[in-house]
């Protein structure tokens, strides 16, 4: 059975189904004769396995076993992902709230130190993002750089779902990932952000 990938609201991992029937069995799987019955070798322990039963492989390389009821429970199949490009204008106000049309606002004066931003619906051209954002979930990537510099440039991802505000903006917790660790936070300034969306809700049940 081939390895396939599986993601967490968060993480993608590599996970194989284990099937008593099915060969070859998931890699570091085998019934060697340690213990009785078939068992996953783990890095210091063998772990029963039963037919059914996940193998997970951690982006470190480390192995674990999962009910299925567990993994059914935990992971998904893989999202496939959008990329939806606008311009919204930088605020240098860090106290979340409703910006003005076509602004971005964090909550921090670097994107390194921020925690949340808020994002109105419509760009800086009045392009309106409304049925993308709806579907912005944790584990969703932003990507975000000066309009005028390339090289200012970060990458957060969502921590949890945005949430629409009075039916005109999005306040959405981040966690900063990578970047430049230039600061393309200034008055006025176009930032161009490249959204990164995993598309868990479907965009034409929930625009506004």
């Amino acid at each position: 059975m081939a390895t396939a990938k599986y993601q967490t609201r968060v993480d993608v991992v590599d996970a194989d189904q284990f099937r008593t029937a099915e060969l070859p069995w998931p890699d570091h799987v085998d019934d060697c004769g340690q213990i009785p019955g078939p068992h996953l070798h783990m890095v210091l322990d063998l772990v029963p396995m039963s037919d059914g039963d996940w193998v997970v492989y951690d982006a470190d390389g480390t192995r674990g076993r999962l009910t299925d009821a567990a993994f059914q429970q935990q992971l998904e199949p893989l999202r496939p992902v959008e990329a939806i490009e606008g311009v919204w204008v930088c605020s240098v106000n860090v106290t979340i709230q409703n910006p003005t049309n076509g602004q971005i606002r964090f909550n921090a004066a670097t994107v390194e130190a921020a925690t949340v931003l808020a994002l109105h619906k419509l760009t800086d051209a009045n392009v309106d993002y409304s049925a993308a954002l709806e579907t912005a979930v944790a584990g969703d990537v932003f990507y975000m750089q000066s309009a005028k510099d390339a090289r200012r440039w970060a990458r957060v991802i969502l921590t949890a779902d945005a949430a629409r505000k009075e039916d005109a903006w999005y306040q959405i917790p981040i966690q900063w990932t990578q970047g430049s660790g230039l600061s393309f936070i200034e008055g006025n300034n176009k930032t161009l952000i490249n959204l990164e969306l995993s598309h868990r809700v479907d965009r034409t049940q929930v625009i506004p």
